[in-house]
């Protein structure tokens, strides 16, 4: 089980070292504000379901593993691809403003891994009700 975010994929220059400077927005009250208590820099790992850039769904990167950084949060919990995750996406053509849908599995924190919602999944999306995919 996991965690399934829909967000849009956004520019930031808050990002941690190691990390490329676009980022997925989540509600704190999913990671942050839970029991995880995530630590800037803690890593979290999924698997990507998928993106859509405008209308155009990208196929190629579905099931993709993914590596986030947590980046805090001022008002939503910040995750920052490591540039070589952001490299392999860009090269299928997401950009900035692109949709993704992400299964977020375990965070790493403080080398201690931890699976989120091992019981059952919990989807959230910025954009309102989590279309089905």
């Amino acid at each position: 089980m996991a965690l399934i975010v829909q967000s849009k994929i956004d520019k930031s220059e808050l990002n941690p070292p190691d990390t490329a400077p676009v980022c997925v927005s989540v509600n704190p009250r999913y990671l942050s504000r839970t029991y995880y208590e995530l630590e800037i820099g803690s890593k979290v790992l999924g698997v990507v379901l998928e993106v859509r850039v405008e209308t155009e769904k990208v196929g190629d990167v579905e099931g993709m593993n993914i590596e986030l950084i947590y980046g805090g949060q001022p008002f939503y919990d910040l995750l920052f691809f490591t540039t070589n995750c952001w490299s392999k996406l860009r090269e299928f053509g997401v950009t900035v403003g692109a949709l993704i849908t992400l299964r977020l599995e375990k965070a790493i924190i403080n080398e201690r891994e931890i699976y989120l919602y091992p019981k059952r999944d919990v989807k959230w999306s910025i954009v309102g009700e989590l279309k089905s995919i």
